[in-house]
């Protein structure tokens, strides 16, 4: 859609319909199609979650928004966090799109070393596992996954600069969002 000017659109939706694809322009819209979902992976959609379409997952009994798409989280008050903690209240996951892009990074890395696909694959389950326990318990602990995100860069970050292992300024704002 993004990608498209008026006629171009126009013509790629009727294309779509005639070959009898469901054509929707929004998350919520897709969503009526699919009443029972229970998770959604809106990747490499131009949707982002705004506080409005989190309004509808949660009431939809949306229980996991899951996807690879960059900023699927809208920002609203100036910051994606606002819808963060509007979701994790309603009882809606959504961990971080960069934890979901770590599993793909390190697939491309694990084929790039060539390394045996049994070890590859025994590696990325140990990583995912470590990446979705964490998530679960930030969410467990009311943490929004990205607050939680947030969190662990700055805290990574400030470690590479105690080790020297990065110049550059640290996190240093205490606030809710960031240590």
């Amino acid at each position: 859609e993004a990608n498209f000017g008026p006629d171009r659109r126009a013509e790629e939706e009727a294309k779509a319909r005639a070959n009898k694809i469901t054509v929707v322009h929004s998350l919520v819209e897709a969503l009526l199609h699919a009443p029972d979902t229970k998770i959604l992976s809106p990747n490499a959609g131009p949707h982002p979650i705004s506080g409005q379409v989190a309004d509808y997952l949660i009431s939809a009994g949306i229980r996991a928004v899951v996807g690879a798409a960059n900023n699927m989280v809208a920002v609203e008050e100036g910051s994606p966090f606002a819808i963060a903690r509007r979701l994790l209240k309603g009882g809606v996951c959504v961990p971080n799109d960069s934890r979901i892009n770590r599993i793909g990074a390190l697939a491309c890395m694990i084929d790039m070393i060539d390394l045996d696909r049994s070890a590859g694959l025994a590696l990325q389950i140990k990583q995912v596992g470590e990446d979705v326990r964490e998530e679960i318990g930030a969410y467990r602990d009311n943490t929004p996954p990205q607050v939680f995100s947030d969190r662990l860069a700055a805290r990574d970050w400030n470690r590479a600069l105690r080790k020297k292992r990065a110049i550059g300024g640290a996190f240093r704002n205490r606030s809710s969002d960031v240590i």
